[in-house]
């Protein structure tokens, strides 16, 4: 289940960014239910990535974080955090990321610390 991959304007992935911001999500809380099956967490780049983008509270931490996933449609190409930090500034979002893992299928995954 999901969302075919379907490359958007960097105008329109911009515009994506208040409302992929705008809920909490209480991480592994259900997985029935995930920002990825969300349109408006999903930014699918004309370079082949597709970064969820997500507002989340982890177990463990008193203020949620935002939330970067990364993969390619293509699972063999490795997500970097150069390819995530070019992508994610792009978009106007800048900051540090912090690698949080991988899933066994490709996905990477990472908590954003917007700067200034």
């Amino acid at each position: 289940m999901g969302f075919h991959f379907s490359p958007e304007p960097v105008e329109k992935l911009k515009e994506k960014i208040p409302l992929a911001l705008s809920k909490i999500w209480i991480a592994d809380e259900d997985l029935e239910d995930r920002p990825g099956l969300h349109r408006e967490h999903v930014f699918d780049f004309e370079n082949g990535l597709r970064l969820i983008i997500s507002k989340d509270k982890f177990p463990g931490y008193i203020s949620a974080l935002i939330h970067v996933s990364g993969s390619y449609p293509q699972k063999h190409n490795p997500v970097t955090a150069a390819k995530v930090h070019e992508a994610l500034g792009s978009i106007g979002m800048y900051g540090i990321l912090d690698h949080i893992g991988d899933t066994p299928n490709k996905v990477s995954h990472w908590v954003l610390e917007l700067g200034n």
